[in-house]
């Protein structure tokens, strides 16, 4: 049961907002659900962890940081509303910030945005520590099935995007996200990335450990 005290990593880095919204109710309880929701689901992967040996819990420990920040970065939601009554005019202009035109819009995103290196890079390796880590500890037995859940995941949180979007244009909450459908492109790529970095590093551990045994033997 030690692994989850791992737990802690998550809710005090989302937890400390607590402190900082302590006086307003309304981002107080945003703050909350977030803490239950990252906590709730990292409790649920940890769940199918083993955690044996110094790299296990290195490589847990870094995950634990990271998938605050995927969290962070993606889905959660601090809203801070304005004063002004809803609008729900604006809903028929949801389909609007939807892009489903995935390459047209990366080069779009190449021409127009100076920071696009970034923002592409970004998209294309944010799912590949979740797939490196899906294979190390075995919740996934195969590449295809990681890849598969990377595309559901990254699909997942344009879902929860969308949403989000659809909240701020009627309440005005100031969220600033929208959903894309060459995002979920490069996460899957990212996904298959991470499944291969693992399937290179454990090619690469297999001599370390040939050779290991033979010293033992020769000792």
């Amino acid at each position: 049961m030690k692994k989850y005290l791992l737990l802690l990593i998550p809710f005090s880095l989302c937890g400390r907002q607590l402190l900082v919204y302590w006086g307003d109710l309304f981002l107080f309880l945003q703050v909350l659900t977030s803490i239950f929701v990252l906590t709730g689901f990292m409790a649920l992967l940890l769940k199918r962890t083993t955690l044996s040996t110094m790299l296990d819990w290195t490589i847990a420990t870094c995950f634990s940081i990271y998938f605050y920040f995927l969290f962070h970065i993606t889905v959660e939601m601090l809203a801070f509303p304005a004063l002004n009554p809803p609008d729900w005019s604006n809903i028929s202009f949801i389909v609007q910030t939807v892009n489903i035109h995935p390459i047209r819009s990366i080069f779009d995103v190449v021409r127009n945005n100076p920071n696009a290196t970034f923002q592409i890079v970004g998209n294309l390796f944010m799912l590949s520590p979740f797939a490196f880590v899906m294979r190390y500890f075995s919740w996934v037995n195969s590449t295809k099935r990681t890849i598969m859940y990377g595309f559901f995941l990254s699909f997942g949180i344009e879902v929860i995007q969308l949403v989000e979007t659809a909240v701020d244009m009627v309440w005005h909450l100031g969220i600033g996200r929208s959903p894309d459908s060459s995002d979920v492109l490069l996460n899957t790529a990212g996904a298959l990335f991470g499944a291969l970095a693992y399937h290179v590093w454990k090619a690469a551990k297999q001599p370390v450990r040939r050779k290991n045994g033979g010293l033992n033997s020769t000792l």
